[in-house]
């Protein structure tokens, strides 16, 4: 009967034990690591959506400065194309300023200016911060004579009548960095040939996510130096000459293009031509060479026979 009555004693403990519920200090302890869970939890999801946002950030100013960049190259490879004889199109080439020249689709071509040429400018503002933007500024001149290359002490420049951001967020020279927006084949614009474009981007500096390199390399199909023209002539038979144009010359090492006149009249194509001049008879021959950029070369000798 003892150990019956033990056993029923110990269940009426343990039930009571049970109704009696958590103490207080059970609660505050558990209340508390519910609290510290909780913080946790929304500082975790609290630096997630930040560090989603400037990725996100990062990804769609990436993208701008990219459509911005090929948008600058397509540009860029047109410098040289304002006249057939100017092979000094672009007129600054530093490490965070280009300017050159082109043709611009938009207003009318008249007066001097029949090819309706302007001036196109890139630079990057100065500061080694970050957020720095690249700026594209534009001189139109329909109409007049080439004005004076407008200032290019500051970037953007007030001179300039047209001005547009290009892309921001750019650290090329963030913390004394000094990595050119510009990479020339040429330290002489005369001879310029191939640029690259770079641009390191960066939403957040110094923090995560980190900085963006986006570069393009551009050739300037249509700068280079002009050709020059030059040849000889030797008698083939008593009635024929034969014409050679191989003296002429293209710095740029391109493929040249010959044509032959008598007078004003063609007469043929080709380094050289056999022509006939009668015995006793006098002609003024022209040689016209062109380069790939279409500049012109010419050389006249009168042939006699």
């Amino acid at each position: 009967m003892g150990g019956v009555a033990g056993r029923v004693g110990d269940q009426v403990s343990r039930l009571r034990t049970e109704e009696s519920g958590f103490t207080l200090i059970e609660l505050l302890v558990a209340t508390t690591l519910m609290i510290v869970m909780l913080g946790a939890t929304l500082g975790t999801m609290e630096r997630f959506n930040s560090t989603s946002r400037l990725n996100q950030l990062q990804n769609d100013s990436q993208e701008a400065t990219r459509v911005a960049i090929d948008k600058a190259a397509r540009g860029i490879r047109n410098a040289g194309a304002s006249t057939t004889q100017n092979p000094q199109s672009v007129e600054v080439a530093t490490a965070y300023d280009f300017v050159y020249q082109d043709v611009s689709s938009t207003g009318t071509a008249s007066g001097v200016n029949e090819r309706n040429i302007r001036r196109v400018r890139y630079c990057l503002e100065p500061g080694t911060d970050g957020g720095k933007t690249l700026w594209r500024q534009i001189q139109t001149f329909p109409g007049v004579a080439r004005p004076a290359l407008p200032s290019v002490s500051s970037c953007p420049s007030t001179a300039w009548p047209e001005q547009e951001r290009v892309s921001q967020n750019l650290v090329n020279r963030y913390s004394g960095l000094d990595r050119p927006v510009f990479v020339y084949d040429s330290a002489d614009p005369t001879t310029l040939k191939r640029l690259r474009i770079q641009l390191f981007l960066d939403v957040n500096p110094g923090e995560k996510p980190r900085e963006s390199r986006l570069d393009t390399a551009v050739i300037l199909r249509n700068a280079g130096r002009a050709p020059t023209a030059a040849f000889s002539w030797t008698p083939l038979n008593p009635a024929t000459v034969v014409l050679n144009g191989s003296g002429s010359d293209d710095p740029d090492g391109e493929g040249l293009t010959y044509r032959w006149f008598d007078g004003a009249t063609p007469i043929g194509t080709g380094v050289a031509l056999e022509y006939a001049i009668p015995v006793g008879a006098s002609r003024t021959i022209t040689l016209k060479v062109y380069d790939a950029a279409r500049y012109e070369a010419t050389a006249t000798l009168a042939v006699s026979r």
